[in-house]
């Protein structure tokens, strides 16, 4: 829009309705400004630069933003960028959106998986913070509709369990039962993933598994989809 920045940050939010999906608010030259980014897929350190310089070098911030960003107006590539770890920097007045590079997807130094190998599949597994696996899952999954929700759980050691899908393709009524589900646990704490699968077992006696496991993201992403 017209450099309105509550309306541009309105169509980012409808855009990645997920709760990775990060705002903060800052001050540039005297104007409101907001910086928007996946929390799972951007390198923090360069953020954090990035957060830092425009707000302190307030006398050449036209110059480094020229230099150090690019600009758009269309909602596609906002889309696009976002989803390859880049943040969207919105400044009131201004009718475009500041692109800054500060993409960190993770590489091969993840550990190769230790049940689920393959000679064709992935070499990377999940790991142990859902920050990385989230960013894992969207190496495989560029897209808008990918979506994440998050369930606080566990009385004395709280833990977040986060519930991936896609808008559109997921069972609505399935994903709000399994969200109903987790929610109403009341333990003092979930020890992992398996621990957490017997507690929401519908039918704890069935001969048949209720639920799918794998450590690779990639087999995960295509389950998604």
């Amino acid at each position: 829009t017209e450099g309105n920045l509550i309306e541009n940050l309105n169509i980012i939010q409808k855009i990645f309705p997920t709760s990775d999906l990060v705002t903060k608010d800052l001050i540039i030259r005297d104007k409101q400004a907001v910086i928007c980014y996946l929390s799972s897929i951007v390198d923090e350190q360069k953020l954090a630069q990035f957060i830092n310089t425009i707000s302190t070098n307030t006398e050449e911030i036209e110059l480094f933003i020229t230099n150090n960003t690019v600009r758009t107006n269309q909602i596609l590539e906002i889309e696009t960028t976002i989803l390859d770890g880049k943040s969207i920097l919105l400044v009131e007045g201004d009718s475009v959106a500041f692109v800054y590079s500060t993409g960190k997807l993770p590489q091969r130094a993840y550990t190769p998986p230790s049940i689920d190998n393959s000679l064709r599949g992935s070499k990377i597994s999940f790991v142990e913070t859902d920050q990385a696996n989230i960013a894992l899952l969207r190496r495989f999954i560029k897209s808008r509709d990918f979506q994440i929700k998050q369930v606080e759980i566990g009385n004395e050691n709280k833990s977040i369990v986060s519930i991936a899908y896609i808008d559109g393709l997921v069972d609505e009524d399935l994903l709000s039962g399994v969200e109903q589900s987790i929610s109403k646990i009341k333990l003092d704490s979930v020890i992992n993933a398996n621990h957490l699968a017997q507690i929401t077992e519908r039918n704890p006696f069935s001969p048949f598994p209720q639920y799918f496991t794998t450590e690779r993201p990639d087999v995960a992403a295509t389950t998604l989809l």
